[in-house]
């Protein structure tokens, strides 16, 4: 009887670590296909911050050339 508890504990451990090293690997996986996608990130953000910089540049203008009109005429 002791004999098959010490198995059994054995076998659950030995499941345990594999269950720990899965979750390792699978952890270790998710981390590198961050790190890769993390360029394609930055470049869409960079793209993005572009376009709403040039976007409020270009309203300030158009406000700027309305005040102008308005002064005029």
């Amino acid at each position: 009887m002791a004999e098959e508890l010490g198995e059994f504990n054995d076998q659950s451990y030995k499941d345990k670590q594999r269950e720990l090293a899965v979750e390792q690997v699978a952890f270790e996986y998710g981390q590198k296909k961050e790190e890769e996608k993390a360029p394609e990130l930055k470049r869409k953000q960079s793209i993005k911050e572009k376009v709403i910089s040039w976007g409020i540049l270009v309203l300030a203008f158009l406000f700027v050339l309305y005040l102008g009109y308005r002064l005029l005429f």
